[in-house]
């Protein structure tokens, strides 16, 4: 896929997705692991508490990323970065909502239907990510790839937990998440920042091909050190 678009395109997409990684993180504030690591019974109440809080948190920090990509136009300095990173901050909402779902199947330690729900994500990324690159689509092969792939990762997860999400809320559980999310996340948010590196500091000084590279490079690294990603779940 990266051969056939090319470094430039795939930079583009590289740095749109580094953008959109720190904003899921920033807005799905450790509640998560909150939905994970709760003592207690489960309760209906808390996952749609949940649904309901990131869904406010998604739609709010999709409006502020949308309203500021003039400002993030300028600090990355890529021709056609803005198209595709908007395509993704409008997703953010959808994303959201299979995390609740995502943590429902953790937390019942349910990782072999995980890991198939994610391997069909895959699959569906490249069936229609690799036609495209081959089509011409450049920058728009992965992209829509990427989007196609995360609304069946949340439609999946939904059905695979067999949770659909109702609006719910409660003063006192919504204190409890944001506290022990906040708390979670505060330094989630600082190691993250190192996701902006390649985007706003590699792509605005040296261009979409050189973010390319270091995006490719990254990636490799973190799948030859999968193990680490394996323990830590």
């Amino acid at each position: 896929l990266t051969r056939r678009i090319g470094p430039a395109s795939y930079g583009l997409y590289a740095a749109a997705f580094g953008v959109f990684a720190y904003l899921q993180n920033l807005t799905l504030c450790g509640i998560n692991v909150y939905l994970v690591r709760r003592e207690g019974d489960d309760q209906r109440e808390v996952w749609d508490q949940a649904s309901t809080l990131l869904l406010v948190l998604s739609v709010a920090g999709a409006a502020v990323a949308v309203a500021a990509s003039p400002l993030l136009e300028r600090l990355v300095r890529l021709d056609g970065f803005m198209p595709v990173a908007r395509s993704m901050f409008l997703l953010l909402p959808v994303v959201l909502l299979g995390q609740v779902a995502l943590a429902r199947l953790e937390r019942a330690l349910d990782f072999r239907r995980v890991a198939l729900i994610e391997l069909g994500g895959q699959l569906l990324f490249f069936a229609l990510a690799l036609p495209l690159a081959f089509g011409g689509f450049g920058v728009w092969a992965p992209t829509l790839g990427w989007l196609a792939q995360h609304l069946f990762l949340t439609g999946a997860l939904l059905a695979g937990a067999r949770y659909w999400p109702r609006l719910q809320w409660n003063g006192a559980r919504l204190r409890e998440m944001i506290a022990y999310g906040v708390s979670f996340s505060s330094s989630s948010w600082a190691w993250h920042l190192r996701t902006l590196v390649n985007p706003v500091v590699v792509g605005r000084f040296a261009g979409a091909e050189a973010v390319g590279v270091v995006a490719l490079t990254i990636r490799l690294v973190e799948h030859l050190s999968f193990v680490k990603t394996a323990t830590w779940r």
